[in-house]
């Protein structure tokens, strides 16, 4: 594109104003900015200026002071003495380069601002600046990069034995030029630390479902904010997520965390001491409540209804066991001694039904779901007996799973 614009820019000339001048054959480069001493010395020769020379640094102690010597000794018994310094002479200034761009969107940022700069003055007619000429004795500093300081004391080690092992098998390092100048790497920014999802968020701030952050090993025990709180699933943010409702005030909120609703679960069927309720097929091939003993791996069943038993759940004193069966025909709870000597139907409907129930902590209400009335699953609660039902959710939503935590 370039190589067109330059074209089509002569063409444009040409055909305007003129033909270009053509360039002398005699025509030299101009010589770049001296990159190193020799260039700056060898220009000095030429324009017959002061010669320019690196001062030779003061010892920093008598060791290497006594070095020197010895190598000045060593040079003029076989190469010869060292040509004399002039009495005239200069030493050289060592001119700061722009520091290398780290990245491609630094160097991009940089070419950016220096086109903004010449747009700006084009815009507004300003004279182009005349750079001030550098010195002769001027010469362009080297950008070296620091070594990175050992983070340790074994890493320091590593790196001397490197540098040993890497003298005795290729040679010294070549040292560093005297016109280094040396800087430190631009560390990487740090990501950014995500602000970690709050355990509970009240219903007043209720958003979409946010994503739960990965907190690792999670809790053995349910957080203190949540005994004697009811969790639950529930549809009214949009999808389904867990809720806390708050029996004595009506206040919901959103638990962001699903370890929380899987620890109160595994308190729903915790019987006194190690036993569990289960569910087991009897030799009918029916779902009936079991006692589980894990320590004896006994199992002793509890139920013997015509329909399918599940979700139990033990009364936190250990009186009861309560249930779903379909021994009616539709879902409705039960309660079940632990010895199954008694079993009583708790709930009676048409065609609704009523599942998972969870007993309170003082064994008092039990809170279920059901499609009663609405045909909607809603949050409900009755006592022990089954007496005193009250629809506690009473609103648009599904609401479904109801675990009260103790």
């Amino acid at each position: 594109m370039t190589a067109v614009a330059m074209a089509a820019t002569a063409t444009a000339v040409a055909a305007t104003t003129g033909t270009y001048t053509p360039i002398p054959y005699q025509v030299y480069t101009p010589t770049p900015f001296p990159e190193n001493l020799e260039t700056v010395q060898a220009v000095a020769l030429l324009r017959g200026l002061p010669p320019v020379l690196v001062d030779t640094p003061t010892p920093a102690n008598a060791a290497t002071a006594t070095a020197i010597a010895e190598y000045a000794t060593a040079v003029a018994l076989t190469t010869g003495t060292f040509t004399p310094v002039p009495s005239d002479y200069v030493t050289p200034i060592v001119i700061a380069p722009t520091p290398p761009a780290e990245n491609v969107a630094t160097a991009a940022a940089r070419v950016l601002a220096v086109t903004a700069t010449a747009e700006a003055a084009a815009r507004l007619l300003l004279p182009t600046p005349t750079p001030t000429p550098w010195p002769y004795n001027a010469v362009m500093g080297v950008v070296v990069y620091a070594t990175a300081a050992p983070e340790n004391m074994e890493t320091a080690i590593a790196m001397n034995e490197q540098a040993a092992l890497i003298a005795r098998t290729t040679g010294t390092p070549t040292p560093l030029p005297w016109n280094a100048i040396v800087i430190t790497r631009v560390p990487p920014p740090a990501a950014p630390t995500p602000t970690p999802i709050p355990l509970f968020i009240s219903e007043a701030e209720f958003t979409a479902t946010p994503t739960p952050t990965d907190i690792g090993t999670p809790p053995t025990a349910v957080p203190a904010e949540v005994i004697g709180k009811i969790l639950f699933k529930s549809d009214r943010s949009g999808s389904e997520a867990t809720y806390m409702l708050d029996p004595a005030t009506g206040a919901v909120t959103l638990i962001t965390q699903p370890w929380v609703y899987a620890l109160a679960r595994q308190q729903l069927a915790q019987g006194p001491g190690e036993e569990q309720a289960i569910v087991k097929a009897d030799n009918r091939g029916v779902l009936q409540i079991h006692a589980y003993a894990p320590a004896y791996n006994a199992v002793r069943q509890l139920t013997t209804l015509k329909g399918a038993s599940y979700d139990p759940a033990w009364s936190p004193g250990g009186e009861w066991i309560a249930f779903v069966s379909t021994d009616s025909g539709g879902d409705e709870i039960y309660r079940v001694s632990p010895d199954g000597a008694v079993s009583q139907r708790l709930t009676f409907n048409t065609w609704e039904w009523d599942k998972h129930p969870s007993w309170s902590p003082d064994g008092t209400r039990i809170v279920f779901y059901s499609n009663r009335d609405s045909g909607r699953r809603q949050l409900w609660v009755m006592n022990s007996d089954g007496s005193g039902q009250v629809n506690l959710s009473n609103n648009e939503y599904n609401d479904w799973d109801p675990v009260w935590v103790r």
